[in-house]
């Protein structure tokens, strides 16, 4: 049976088994309430931007050999540190990937090993979140010269120090499997923040503590949170102006990009299906035809129809059947354990099926990557899948038991442990915790052409800790989460006077 086929059957047998016998009870089908979808078909193709045009592009250009200035004249590796880090967080690191290297590089080479701390704290952490972020093997042993030997625990000093605390924690996200003393440092760190957060009242400063307290970096998507750090740089007094029209200028230009590919995705072809119940038919046209739309562009490029398209077929398969046992396990009414629900839940979460998509779309060599890539990383792939599936639960248990569903995470272990919600949430979030630990693992473990495609890959689960980040997300959408999307792919930042001086077109000043 062929993969069109196959799901078809799942589809028509998951239909059948849910469907009531005529001497049933009459009922309504089941809904989870959600709201109509806020972002329209008219809505996303009425998107549009002034910075797609190329008189943007000179001016980024010019820009970049600034900024390129900047890198050849840092005095110090802490100078360089914090330049790097200001690039990485106003999203503009994919222009001076060479430039970074180097001066990571350069340090780097200057040590022995990257396992001796700085002379402070805030350098230490700085430097160890970097080199890690960046894929270099970095000792945890740098903080060991900050901790008391006989308690094992970090040294309180009088005056405490905000910028130190701050890298540190950002620093312990970034831990290992067994890194006891990273696991110190992120518990001593957050109960240091908590504490002074009331003593800074409303500063700049105290909006960074709260800002990394709600989700550290790591587990932050970059593109997502560079508009904050570009607000947040712009208040600097250390701040660099070429840096900050270019991080305005680059994030507006992307967003033009977004903005052309949601116009873009936004059509659906729909015609009839026969073999399907009417209540599918639509939902299945739509999602065979953009199925094979993808494998074509992907022909178009490499040549690869026969290669591409059957990985995708069966991720969709994979899917609708873990969605179908879903759906067996609430007609039975069955609880399963917690490992259980995991086997199946981590496909459901969409992850499996987003990665191979993701992964096609980077343009790599599929004859035999997709085959060796799947064989050597189902970890990071299972990782990934379960945060997203254990953030979801977080979030969506208390109403999906409202309504009856299928027994969440939370739930699950509830049953099985025999404890409260608050405990089995502590245990979830410990899960988390976990998994993260293992994915960090996989950045030292790749070959550099992989490299990028494993970060796009955690991008996932960080998306989930966005979405879920303020409440459900993705069921409720007009909340943060909507503030937060229409300020990423709606508004542009406003750009500097000397900007619109400076740009021109047929002898007449742009309006920005």
């Amino acid at each position: 049976m062929d993969c069109k086929k196959q799901l078809q059957s799942v589809l028509q047998t998951s239909s059948s088994e849910m469907k009531p016998q005529a001497n049933d009870i009459e009922h309504e089908r089941r809904s989870a309430n959600y709201k109509p979808n806020i972002w329209n078909y008219d809505y996303l193709q009425s998107l549009s931007s002034i910075y797609d045009g190329q008189e943007y592009e000179r001016r980024v250009q010019k820009l970049k050999e600034d900024v390129r200035i900047i890198f050849a004249n840092a005095v110090d590796s802490v100078a360089t540190f914090e330049l790097i880090d200001s690039v990485n967080k106003l999203g503009l690191a994919s222009h001076f990937d060479m430039e970074i290297k180097e001066a990571l590089d350069t340090i780097a080479s200057t040590k022995k090993k990257i396992s001796s701390p700085e002379e402070d704290l805030y350098t230490t952490a700085l430097c160890s979140r970097l080199f890690r972020q960046h894929g270099y093997e970095v000792s945890q042993d740098m903080f060991r010269g900050f901790m008391d030997e006989k308690t094992g625990l970090f040294r309180e000093n009088t005056h405490i120090n905000i910028k130190e605390m701050l890298e540190l924690l950002e620093a312990s996200h970034l831990g290992l499997e067994g890194e006891n003393i990273l696991d110190v440092a992120r518990d001593f760190s957050t109960a240091t923040l908590k504490e002074s957060i009331s003593s800074l009242l409303d500063s700049d400063l105290a909006k960074q503590v709260v800002h990394v307290l709600e989700l550290p970096s790591q587990r932050r998507v970059q593109w997502f949170d560079v508009k904050w750090h570009i607000n947040s740089y712009e208040k600097d007094i250390h701040m660099n102006s070429s840096l900050l029209e270019l991080a305005k200028l680059h994030f507006n230009i992307v967003q033009a990009i977004l903005q052309k590919d949601l116009r873009e995705s936004s059509r659906w072809d729909v015609s009839e299906t026969q073999q399907l119940p009417e209540c599918m038919k639509t939902c299945f046209l739509a999602l065979y035809n953009t199925t094979n739309e993808i494998a074509n562009e992907i022909q178009k490029e490499k040549g690869a129809w026969n290669q591409v398209l059957p990985y995708l077929k069966k991720g969709w398969t994979d899917f609708c059947n873990a969605l179908f046992v879903e759906a067996k396990w609430y007609n039975m009414g069955y609880s399963p354990s917690l490992q259980e629900y995991l086997s199946n839940g981590w496909i459901s979460s969409t992850a499996p099926l987003l990665l191979v998509h993701e992964f096609f779309s980077m343009g790599h060599e599929v004859t035999n990557g997709m085959e060796d890539f799947l064989e050597k990383n189902q970890e990071i792939v299972y990782n990934i899948s379960i945060i997203i599936r254990l953030c979801n639960d977080l979030e969506t248990s208390v109403a999906e038991r409202a309504r009856g569903d299928v027994p969440s995470s939370i739930l699950c272990y509830m049953r099985e442990a025999d404890v409260s919600e608050e405990i089995a949430q502590k245990h979830i979030k410990d899960m988390i915790n976990k998994s993260w630990k293992k994915i960090n693992g996989q950045y030292f473990n790749q070959l550099p052409m992989l490299q990028s495609f494993v970060n796009i890959a955690t991008n996932n689960a960080r998306v989930a800790h966005s979405l879920y980040q303020y409440g459900d997300g993705f069921g409720v959408q007009d909340r943060d989460t909507r503030k937060n999307t229409v300020s990423l792919l709606v508004e542009p930042l406003s750009c500097s006077n000397e900007l619109k001086c400076q740009i021109m077109e047929n002898g007449s000043i742009c309006q920005l």
